[in-house]
């Protein structure tokens, strides 16, 4: 599932599902590396820009 406006101050162009499909899927291949690095959540959010709450479902759905 897509989450629109995922990432502040990064521009998402409704008509271009492909480029937001691929926007979501980068930013959870970096948080997900950097939880793996043993990163907080707090701090990725701040770096990547992320919600808390978008840091923590790639979580979970890492744990599926």
């Amino acid at each position: 599932m897509i989450t629109p406006n995922v990432a502040k101050n990064v521009v998402i162009y409704p008509n271009e599902p492909c480029l937001i499909e691929g926007i979501h899927q980068a930013s959870k291949a970096i948080a997900l590396n950097m939880l793996g690095k043993g990163i907080d959540i707090a701090t990725i959010s701040e770096v990547t820009r992320l919600a808390k709450s978008v840091v923590e479902m790639f979580l979970t759905d890492k744990e599926k």
